[in-house]
């Protein structure tokens, strides 16, 4: 949730989708906790974001959610 701060540039979460991705296929169970405030720290970035990369991103975050 931190690399995805709105306070923050745009480019410093430019390459949070494999992390968050990698944490989510390696850990659901200690992830599953976490997705509530996850999901809120998307939806948060994706307002703020002005890079079409970072919200492509994102937008693949959420879908593999789902």
């Amino acid at each position: 949730c931190r690399l995805l701060n709105p306070d923050l540039d745009s480019s410093s979460s430019l390459f949070v989708e494999r992390l968050i991705t990698q944490l989510i296929h390696q850990y659901p169970a200690h992830m599953a906790p976490h997705l509530k405030d996850l999901v809120a720290a998307l939806v948060r970035r994706m307002e703020t974001s002005e890079i079409m990369g970072l919200k492509n991103s994102l937008i693949l975050i959420f879908a593999r959610l789902v």
